[in-house]
């Protein structure tokens, strides 16, 4: 019977360290996507490739968007069609593209 409770209580042990162990690598996981999403968009400019760009969030986005326009005297568009501009531009160029590159697109 004692062999049947050590059993028992090492299977229990087991599973509580099975458990922390998961809670401290969904942590990490965690950490490291805020870290990475952070990072993304800190680094965010008008030369940035387009897969940077598609991987920031909106006001980022809008704000990079805004800085470019003003960069090359884009007096006439809109951020609604320089966003446009962006996406098809990308759509047919390589990722690591740089968006500023539909001002000397031909």
């Amino acid at each position: 019977m004692k062999i049947v409770v050590l059993i028992l209580d090492f299977i229990s042990e087991a599973w509580s360290l099975i458990f922390k162990l998961a809670l401290v690598i969904i942590a990490i996981v965690v950490a490291v996507g805020f870290i990475r999403s952070c990072t993304a968009n800190a680094t965010l400019n008008e030369h940035s490739s387009c897969s940077q760009f598609g991987q920031a969030d909106t006001t980022t986005q809008n704000n990079v968007l805004q800085q470019m326009m003003v960069s090359h005297h884009d007096q006439q568009g809109s951020v609604a069609l320089t966003r446009a501009s962006v996406s098809l531009y990308c759509d047919f160029h390589d990722n690591s593209s740089p968006i500023d590159g539909i001002y000397s697109a031909g």
